[in-house]
């Protein structure tokens, strides 16, 4: 079968390729598959990671997460996907961050950043961030790894 087919699993190759390429930080098992997630390594190295992974389309509404990110906001993966990213971020900082994405995606950069996310229950978290573009149908967006500090 060609993972052409795969639902996200471009997504996932893009995303991937962009934090090698700004050298996010994340940790993975090479040698495991779970055959009950994918039968592709790459979609389990991300849902696996250590970090909560989160990369949003074009139009600002998540389109792929792991399970790290999910247990840290307090959703289920399920949950978590078609919502606008911008609902896991306080209100008094969504301006400033439109502007940090604007700016990262025009210089192609990498940016680590100390913030404050929100989880399902509206509890504000202290995150470390490592927010980075990647190629998305010929268009950049932004992807990021995330732990709580």
């Amino acid at each position: 079968m060609s993972t052409d087919y795969v639902p996200g699993l471009q997504i996932v190759r893009n995303v991937l390729a962009s934090m090698n390429k700004y050298d996010v930080p994340y940790k993975y098992r090479r040698d495991t598959v779970n055959p009950a997630i994918s039968t592709f390594p790459a979609v389990n190295l991300f849902y696996d990671a250590d970090k909560g992974i989160l990369a949003e389309d074009t139009r600002g509404l998540l389109v792929v997460t792991n399970r790290a990110a999910a247990e840290l906001f307090g959703y289920e993966i399920t949950e978590m996907i078609g919502k606008p990213s911008e609902d896991l971020v306080p209100e008094r900082f969504r301006e400033a961050r439109k502007e940090l994405f604007k700016r990262i995606l025009e210089e192609q950069i990498m940016k680590e950043l100390d913030g404050i996310r929100v989880n399902k229950l509206g509890q504000e978290i202290p995150v470390q961030a490592w927010v980075f573009p990647y190629q998305l149908n010929d268009q950049l967006s932004i992807a990021a790894a995330i732990i709580k500090r």
